[in-house]
């Protein structure tokens, strides 16, 4: 979860208006000369190992170790090679990538993405990163759009129940991911979702829809405590146990 309003709401949060104000002239700023002076708007990152074209020129911090840490660790973890990924909530394209090369060659990615902009991101994303021959994208919204990073524009909606069969299915979805575990119909072997206290989808509803679902977690992360986002990874219990 790495939305620009999040983003701004925990830089109010921990250094103040002052410095929300700052950084936010120095992205308009940015925008603007680009625009004036035809200055490429975007260049290449590095968030998480993952190559992402999207920070902004006048930025200078363009290597992200830790984004998104607590899921990308989830998903190098428990995704093996030859399974079929469905990744709900593609934002930048990372999470995907990372399903994508620990799928190899041999497995299969398909990534929803319900924001207008950043499904071109996250297709973007699988093509720098030479992994878009196994990743499907679309530009569809599961479940209901709790939070979106900008304008659906043209997205479908695709119900819960209409997820296609696979392995593991990771959810980054933004306060839908109670609405979707309560009614999909698939049982893959893993799923990986992060939980959003603050939209209504905290830890212990999350926790209890898995064990209705015959899920056991098995690892925690911790995303953002303040705000109760963790991630949560859980195996399908097949003999009943």
């Amino acid at each position: 979860m790495s939305s620009l309003l999040r983003k701004a709401a925990k830089i109010y949060q921990d250094h103040g208006f002052l410095d929300l104000a700052y950084r936010g002239s120095r992205f308009l700023a940015s925008q603007i000369l680009c625009e004036v002076f035809n200055i490429p708007s975007r260049k290449i990152g590095v968030y998480n190992g993952v190559s992402v074209r999207k920070d902004v020129l006048l930025r200078p911090d363009d290597v992200h170790p830790s984004y998104e840490k607590a899921l990308i660790n989830q998903i190098r973890n428990t995704v093996e090679t030859g399974e079929k990924i469905v990744v709900i909530g593609g934002g930048n394209g990372v999470s995907t990538t990372v399903a994508a090369r620990r799928a190899g060659v041999s497995g299969q990615v398909i990534s929803y993405e319900g924001s207008e902009k950043h499904v071109k991101i996250v297709r973007e994303t699988t093509v720098l990163n030479k992994i878009s021959d196994r990743v499907t994208v679309k530009h569809a919204i599961v479940s209901d759009a709790y939070q979106l990073f900008s304008e659906a524009g043209t997205a479908s909606r695709i119900e819960p129940s209409a997820l296609p069969e696979c392995d593991v299915i990771v959810m980054d979805c933004e306060g839908s991911e109670l609405d979707i575990l309560r009614n999909m119909s698939v049982q893959p072997r893993a799923v990986i979702v992060e939980t959003h206290a603050f939209l209504d989808s905290p830890e212990h509803k999350i926790r209890k829809e898995l064990s209705k679902m015959n899920y056991s977690v098995v690892d925690r992360g911790v995303e953002d405590k303040q705000a109760g986002v963790y991630v949560l990874s859980a195996l399908y219990n097949r003999d009943g146990e």
